[in-house]
């Protein structure tokens, strides 16, 4: 049986520019100081508009409706999928089209369904009155909409209740009305003639979905109305405090599924129940790598030298083979359900945890190519053309030689074919870095020959230089825990790092008029120490989040 080439082949040898052998240097070792970017306070893009995510908006209708009888994951099943833009399900570019429409009329009927039956699980008045449909519209309203109604809006509602009848059909077509309101599934801000700082209640709205993954709270809007984020300090403050609510891992945790691109578990159900080895269970991989990154961050305060080092972790029974740990041996300290270890010298920080190296995940072996593109991708934001089937059906197939191992099949008929090389040189030495982590991200020694010999592994990897956007970390390394500290104190890396919380913030790539706000944070983040804490709040801090330009 032949094995199908990685979906990396270039078809255009220029668009990759890697270096030649003569040219690549010898690795660094250090990250390289920022200067200060002399930046203008209007130099950005406007935050656009953006659709609720179905996790926010499915927080958004519990918590507000907390005394009925509904939970986040059967909301979540209502909602027509996220679309990721910029690694990320914020998409400022979703729109709710006739095709989706659906998803939410139906969410929004089941809603008001149950606020009818259960109303007064909600409020204590009639529902033929005026006054309690106005009372009902200016409680909930205030909540979905992340914003106190005064009477003439909510007399919209009463309005429809009396079209309505008043009573119980009364109530489901006001609170199907609330539930569809653009002001509820939308986060937006309002235009400006001139530039100005956003109003408190926008700034809430933003904090509150960056941190929190959700919408504000009344406390938090009550904040908002008194004037306390009007100034930098008082929007720092607050992010301050809003980090030290158990919520805040909810904002982490969305961001590290966009940063380490968690691939749908259906996509990888040949990992659980594997002929031979140890299956992997990929849910409890993904939950692992985010209490790992919410720990650091909110509990030790950590930076991002521990992010990309550290060999904490908190396992459950189910992953606890994966790192060659006995599961029986699992007590003391618990986080988020997990129990504290220390992972042994094979582990390094975020790259050598199971959920990052499931990437590049096949039945009979891990792709090294694809390996090597997620850490361009993700960790140093370098971007290479991925060929269509089209492209990729013009290209041979790889052998399956039972005598040579994949590295072995790989360097000879990707980096010795020019038709290939041209990519490949900047994919494919890079993963054989991570050769050592088999495709359930298991540490391994050797390689099991479709001979049936054992051939020990060499990951000696390289990172070739790429002419358009160069880095400093260039030449050989040896094995994922040297790479993973080079990464560590690698200046690009942690502009890169930063430049995904920006995306993170702001649902979408960062334009050419946003670079200068990105370098700022960039800077913000390396003068802070690389405490990844005060990267959040930096973004927070930044005039990009704060201020909105005319149009």
């Amino acid at each position: 049986m032949k094995k199908l080439i990685v979906p990396f082949l270039c078809a255009v040898l220029a668009s990759c520019g890697g270096t030649t052998d003569d040219q690549i240097g010898s690795s660094s070792s250090s990250g390289v100081a920022l200067s200060q970017p002399n930046c203008s306070d209007a130099g950005h893009d406007n935050a656009p508009m953006r659709l609720l995510t179905a996790k926010q908006l499915s927080n958004l209708l519990v918590d507000t409706f907390n005394s009925l009888d509904i939970n986040t994951e059967s909301i979540v099943a209502m909602l027509p999928e996220d679309q990721a833009t910029a690694g990320f399900a914020n998409n400022a570019g979703a729109l709710m089209g006739v095709k989706n429409l659906k998803n939410y009329l139906e969410v929004a009927e089941t809603i008001a369904a149950l606020a009818s039956d259960d109303f007064d699980k909600l409020m204590n008045c009639n529902s033929s009155d005026d006054s309690c449909i106005r009372d009902y519209a200016k409680k909930y309203g205030s909540a979905l909409f992340r914003k106190s109604l005064d009477n003439a809006e909510a007399n919209e509602f009463v309005s429809l209740a009396q079209e309505a009848g008043m009573g119980p059909d009364a109530i489901e077509r006001v609170t199907a009305a609330l539930v569809l309101d653009g002001r509820t599934l939308y986060q937006y801000e309002e235009d400006v003639d001139q530039r100005e700082q956003l109003s408190g209640l926008e700034i809430a709205n933003k904090l509150a979905l960056l941190i929190w993954n959700r919408a504000p709270d009344a406390e938090l809007i009550g904040v908002a109305e008194s004037g306390a984020l009007d100034t930098k300090a008082g929007v720092r403050a607050q992010a301050l405090k809003m980090l030290d609510d158990e919520r805040a891992v909810g904002g982490l945790d969305e961001f590290y599924k966009g940063w380490m691109a968690f691939i749908e578990p259906s996509e990888l159900e040949f990992l659980r129940n594997p002929l031979v080895g140890v299956g992997l269970s990929i849910e409890s991989a993904y939950a692992e790598t985010q209490r790992f990154a919410s720990h650091i961050t909110l509990v030790e305060d950590g930076d991002f030298i521990g992010l990309m080092t550290s060999r904490k972790a908190f396992l459950t029974e189910d992953i606890a083979e994966n790192y060659d740990i006995n599961p029986g041996t699992l007590s003391g300290n618990r986080y988020r359900g997990g129990t504290e270890v220390t992972l042994d010298a094979q582990r390094s920080g975020i790259m050598t945890r199971l959920a990052y190296l499931v990437h590049g995940a096949e039945e009979n072996g891990p792709q090294p190519t694809i390996r090597g593109a997620f850490f361009r991708n993700q960790i140093m934001c370098q971007s290479f053309p991925v060929p269509g089937a089209d492209v990729q059906d013009l290209f041979p197939l790889l052998p399956n030689d039972p005598n040579m191992s994949k590295v072995e099949e790989l360097k000879k008929f990707h980096l010795e074919v020019p038709g290939c090389a041209g990519c490949h040189t900047l994919l494919d030495p890079v993963g054989f870095g991570f050769e050592k982590y088999d495709q359930f991200g298991a540490y391994r020694e050797n390689y099991i020959l479709g001979n049936g010999t054992q051939q020990a592994i060499d990951d000696t990897g390289e990172i070739v230089e790429v002419n358009t956007d160069p880095s400093d970390i260039i030449g050989e390394f040896e094995g994922a825990i040297t790479l993973s500290d080079l990464v560590a104190t690698s200046t690009k890396a942690q502009s890169c790092y930063a430049e995904f919380w920006f995306r993170y913030a702001f649902g979408r790539y960062p334009t050419e008029a946003d670079q200068c706000a990105v370098d700022k944070l960039a800077y913000e983040f390396q003068a802070r120490d690389l405490s990844l804490k005060e990267l959040i709040l930096a973004v927070a801090e930044s005039n990009a989040f704060r201020f909105r330009n005319p149009e």
